[in-house]
This record gives structure tokens, C-alpha cells and sequence, in this order.
């Protein structure tokens, strides 16, 4: 009777077994995300004050691989490192400089009515650039391009380092010539690379590395694309969004070139997105549309649609667009991109210590993004 009643029941368990696809074992599971940590001093509130919660955060994060952007300075770099590295012991990224020049590349004469202008209009605003453009747009445009120029590549500095920036030198590159970019991994990274993107202003990076995850190998890239910005376009190629399109075109080739036909995922802010009314107004959707037409499916877009860049960001004030920027894409793994389920990561606000006090805020002006993938 016990010998008929174990037999009976081992049939029984093997039968529900197949009929839910089941091997027995556990299926495979990897996780990829990406975050736009927005540390752009003079650019974006609070920036400071939030490099320690977004360590704290990025610690906590429960990903085998995470795409890192707009991590400017050397010392939150430094700080990000050594506060998630007990999480993501293996990282990867390439440090840009721009060589800047010593000859001045203002007068005087250009900079003091400017100055004037921003010290009476623009006194404790964050986003300089915006508030000079909009408040003291006369000043800013009698400014020679050379002089424009560095002077919106040192916004960082605030009003007196700028200046005194670009009275003693020349640069032309956002936070000198650094790229923000960082990858950072739980597993090895068996292969890495880079490619430095031939870019204007602000210095554009796509990292590479190969890694072995639950669901198998994958290729994975990492990067932060052209924004068409709010700023006065100095470059060669005519506007912002013909520049983040010649960008696409050196990615995406690149890939190609690294990957193959072989799994890959493209991870970062690609600063376009899909518009799809009334949830999704939609940035420079003609970009995005190349990556789909490139192979690429995207999980997020596809079957969620929740804005990364919106208006619920307490440091947008509520204002702007509801947009999907921030992206996790795949090529030639058509098995995991069916599989995957998305969400949005630091969504919430947090309460973060300021030497006032304490203020609730968002973790930064965009929300990251999680992609869960699965293989039997």
C-alpha cells in the first residue's frame, strides 16, 4: 500500500511538472538596469546633497549589470565606487579629459554686462544656463562663439569660476571633457572596450563589456547620448539632433562590429523615446525609431510605457514632458526579450539631510529602469 501510494504520487508530481513546462529546476534569472544619476552641478537642483543617498541607493540595487550616467566629478565617481563595490564588485569605465587651451577665451568686455545681467537676474537659480538664456538672452548672444562656448562648458563652476574660467583659458567641453559614463557588474566582465563618440559640448562615451549571467552570455553596452538641448548649437553638424543622430549611426555600427548576430543589450540614456499620446509626449522619436528598425526590441516601451524623464520628478518642478529616455533594448535574444518584465527604479521620493535640515526630493531628475530576464 505505502509502496503504490509513493509510485502514484511521484507520477502525479511529474504530470503537474510537464504540464507547467517544467524541468524541475529553477528557471534562470538576470537582471539589467540603468540610471541617470543627474550629479550636474548649476545644472540639475540638489546635486551635491544627493550623491550620498544615490550611493546608498545604488548599493541596495538588486541588478547583475548597471549602466551609470551623469556621474560628472572625480570625487563622486571615487564616492560611488567605494560605496557599491560590496554589491558590484567588477566595473568599468574610461576616463576623457579635454586639453584645455590657456588663451583667454573671453574679454572683459564681453563678460561683465553678461555677468551684471545673471548676478541681478539669476541669483540662486540651479539651472544657470536656462535663466541666462531666457533672462539675459541679449548679453549672451553679443558674446564671441569661442567665448559662448566655454562659458557653457564650465556651467558647472557657477557664476564666478566660469567667468574667471574663461578669462584665464579656453575649453569647449562640458565638466572638462569628462563623460560621466560607468558600468558596474556583479559578475566578471570577461571582455571590455570603448568607443569615444565624435560629439560636441559635452563628451560622449559607449562602454562594452561581455559577461556570463544566469541567462547566458550577452554583450552589453553602455552609454549616454546627445540630449537636443535648450542651449545655443555651436557644432558642425547643424543641430543637436542631427548630432545625437550621427552619434546613433557610430553606435550602432560599432555594435555590429562587437556583437554580431550574438545576444546583445543596450543600456543607458539615449535621450529619444517613442511618443505615444496621452502617456508619452515622445523626444526626438525619429532617433528612437532607428533602434527598433536596427534589430532592437524594448521590453519597457513596449509593455509598460512608463515615463523615466516626467513631470511627476519632484526636481522638475512638475513641469515638462512625460517621456521614456532612459532605455534597456536587445538584439538576437528574441527568447529573453519575451520573457522580460520591467520596472521603473527610484520612483519614489527620498528624504535626504541638507545643511538646513532635511528636504524630500527624487533621487535624481530621472527614474532608473530594471529589466528582469529569465531562461529555463
Amino acid at each position: 500500500m505505502a509502496r503504490h501510494i509513493h509510485v502514484g504520487s511521484v507520477a502525479l508530481l511529474a504530470l503537474i511538472a510537464t504540464a507547467c513546462g517544467s524541468s524541475g529546476t529553477s528557471p534562470h534569472v538576470s537582471r539589467l538596469a540603468t540610471f541617470n544619476a543627474g550629479l550636474a552641478r548649476n545644472y540639475v537642483p540638489l546635486a551635491e546633497d544627493r550623491v550620498t543617498p544615490v550611493t546608498q541607493a545604488l548599493a541596495a540595487l538588486d541588478a547583475d549589470v548597471l549602466c551609470l550616467q551623469e556621474v560628472w566629478e572625480e570625487g563622486d565617481t571615487a564616492q560611488i565606487h567605494a560605496g557599491t563595490k560590496a554589491t558590484y564588485p567588477h566595473a568599468f569605465d574610461v576616463f576623457t579629459q579635454e586639453n584645455a587651451s590657456t588663451t583667454p577665451a573671453c574679454t572683459a568686455a564681453e563678460t561683465d554686462p553678461l555677468k551684471a545681467c545673471v548676478d541681478a537676474q539669476c541669483k540662486g537659480v540651479v539651472d544657470l544656463a536656462t535663466c541666462a538664456l531666457s533672462k539675459c538672452n541679449a548679453e549672451v548672444i553679443a558674446v564671441s562663439k569661442g567665448c559662448l562656448l566655454c562659458l557653457q562648458s564650465n556651467i558647472a563652476k557657477g557664476v564666478d569660476g566660469l567667468m574667471k574660467a574663461c578669462a584665464e583659458g579656453s575649453s569647449s567641453f562640458f565638466e572638462g571633457g569628462r563623460n560621466g559614463v560607468r558600468l558596474l557588474s556583479r559578475v566578471p566582465l570577461t571582455a571590455t572596450d570603448h568607443l569615444v563618440l565624435e560629439s560636441y559640448f559635452i563628451r560622449y562615451v559607449a562602454l562594452y563589456a561581455r559577461v556570463e549571467l544566469a541567462t547566458g552570455p550577452l554583450h552589453v553596452f553602455c552609454t549616454h547620448l546627445q540630449a537636443d538641448m535648450n542651449l545655443p548649437y555651436l557644432g558642425a553638424k547643424g543641430s543637436f539632433v542631427a548630432e545625437q543622430v550621427f552619434e546613433i549611426e557610430q553606435l550602432l555600427a560599432w555594435i555590429e562590429t562587437k556583437a554580431g548576430k550574438e545576444p546583445t543589450a543596450l543600456l543607458g540614456d539615449l535621450n529619444c523615446g517613442p511618443a505615444r499620446p496621452p502617456d508619452l509626449d515622445g523626444e526626438v522619436p525619429q532617433s528612437y525609431a532607428r533602434f527598433p528598425a536596427a534589430g532592437f526590441k524594448v521590453p519597457h516601451v513596449d509593455r509598460k510605457g512608463e515615463c523615466t524623464w516626467c513631470k511627476s520628478n519632484t526636481l522638475h518642478g512638475g513641469a515638462g514632458p512625460n517621456n521614456i529616455i532612459d532605455h534597456v533594448m536587445l538584439r538576437h535574444a528574441d527568447a529573453l526579450a519575451a520573457s522580460a518584465t520591467t520596472r521603473r527604479l527610484f520612483a519614489e521620493p527620498v528624504t535626504i539631510p541638507l545643511a538646513s535640515g532635511v528636504t524630500e526630493t527624487s533621487l535624481s531628475d530621472h527614474f532608473g529602469l530594471l529589466v528582469e530576464l529569465t531562461a529555463n
